[in-house]
């Protein structure tokens, strides 16, 4: 057989796969390899389309899971030639209708979601009580996730919100090469949450799913996650005693022993109220509102205990900073009260004026990260490594090391997890290796195991 009945066969039987699954055959003047390889990748689901009716092939496109994949679509990536192919010839299936979320942004709901009125408004219902449901941080995530993912549909001609583990698996399998298992887990986390935000059924625990996400991790490994460097007990010391005496250093002093006395995250730390602490004789008491593990905001109090030593007191520390907010905020001339203020329900650790007036707006999660960055330059440590997470991770670290239970330190810090408590111990654990310590002690002692 010549190459031109070759090629002429060859794309006879491209335009028979094309018709059958209403997508566009290769273009003119493509390479016999690329055309082979269109076929190929094409022949098996073109066989599986053959046995659907045309009501049952328009009804699978307007819900973007069309044209159908296999198992073989799951586990490779499709060749050029291929992904210039991909978005199928249905009108129905690029026709959107936009729905603000502020979750993800704008989500483009397929035109078969978007004709369903009902749908729509529990959407937007859903929409409005899972922004309440997710912290900050979290939304951010999810909306970055979100937008890569559509990104990626776009480039391969996939709906994003198509509900098809196939293609969800796909996505995740290509994303795996640059991210880590947890930031994959993350992905899926976030395509999950936007299928259900529209009322989208869409299985995390899919066989395509869940034999991507097992690869990922034997692949890559499960590394423990990089913690936060801890401000430890001793570290604390410094940092408190570097804070000068102004109105910066009485605010960030009083913020350093609260965040470390209470395990606070940074957001839980900016978002105190006047009203959230408590000041007794045996040391201060803390109000948490609403944290990462208590999205429903059932509320937890939190005791820090005194210390004898004046410049670590919490007590003192924390008296000095509410007489000094409370006296710069009745001073102002000619600015009232808030409401707020008046309540104690104004944000207890606030911005500041270039002469130390008090402003009364809510510092950023970022000014944490900052302020204890600051502190120890101030002190002559090195800041690298420190975050807004280590007060939080030097209470768990330093009162493991003084001997405090795993069941203590999770109730300080109000971990619901045992795994993720562990984490913030482990550096502290990984030094009670009871046979590296008596080796190193019988080393030093000059004793000797009697062999050679």
């Amino acid at each position: 057989m010549t190459t031109d009945t070759t090629t002429k066969t060859a794309r006879a039987r491209a335009d028979e796969l094309a018709a059958v699954l209403r997508i566009s055959p290769p273009e003119t003047g493509v390479g016999d390899d690329d055309l082979l390889a269109w076929i190929d990748w094409w022949s098996e689901p073109a066989e599986a389309a053959r046995g659907l009716s045309e009501g049952a092939i328009e009804h699978l496109a307007s819900g973007g899971w069309w044209p159908p994949a296999t198992a073989r679509h799951v586990k490779e990536v499709p060749p050029d030639i291929v992904r210039r192919t991909l978005r199928p010839n249905f009108p129905a299936v690029v026709s959107h209708s936009p729905l603000d979320t502020e979750l993800f942004g704008t989500l483009n709901l397929p035109s078969v979601i978007a004709d369903d009125t009902a749908i729509v408004r529990i959407a937007e219902r859903a929409n409005r009580l899972a922004r309440k449901s997710k912290a900050d941080n979290t939304i951010r995530s999810y909306r970055s996730a979100w937008k890569q993912f559509a990104l990626w549909c776009d480039r391969f001609g996939f709906e994003p919100l198509c509900g098809d583990p196939a293609v969800i698996a796909l996505h995740l399998a290509d994303a795996s090469e640059r991210l880590a298992p947890a930031s994959v887990r993350l992905r899926l986390a976030a395509i999950v949450a936007a299928h259900r935000l529209v009322g989208l059924q869409l299985d995390s625990k899919h066989q395509a799913i869940a034999s991507v996400l097992g690869g990922a991790i034997r692949e890559k490994g499960s590394a423990p996650t990089r913690q936060a460097k801890p401000v430890r007990a001793r570290v604390l010391e410094r940092l408190v005693a570097a804070c000068p005496d102004t109105a910066v250093g009485i605010r960030d002093r009083a913020m350093l022993l609260v965040g470390f006395g209470a395990a606070t995250r940074r957001s839980e730390l900016v978002e105190l109220r006047i009203n959230d602490v408590r000041i007794e004789e045996r040391g201060v008491l803390v109000s948490i509102r609403r944290s990462k593990t208590d999205q429903e905001g059932e509320g937890v109090v939190v005791a820090i205990h005194g210390a004898e030593d004046p410049n670590t007191d919490v007590r003192a520390a924390l008296a000095a900073w509410m007489d000094h907010r409370g006296r710069s905020s009745h001073a102002r001339r000619d600015v009232p009260l808030t409401d707020d203020e008046r309540r104690g329900d104004a944000h207890l650790f606030c911005a500041l004026s270039k002469t130390g007036r008090p402003l009364g707006r809510k510092l950023s999660d970022v000014a944490v990260v900052r302020m204890i960055k600051e502190a120890a330059l101030r002190a002559g440590i090195d800041p690298d490594g420190y975050s807004g997470h280590s007060l939080r991770s030097g209470l768990a670290t330093s009162a493991s090391a003084n001997g405090a239970s795993l069941a203590e330190i999770m109730d300080q810090g109000r971990w619901r997890s045992v795994d993720m408590a562990k984490r913030y111990v482990r550096d502290e654990e990984v030094w009670k290796n009871g046979a590296s310590m008596t080796m190193a002690r019988r080393s030093s002692a000059g004793t000797k195991d009697g062999h050679d």
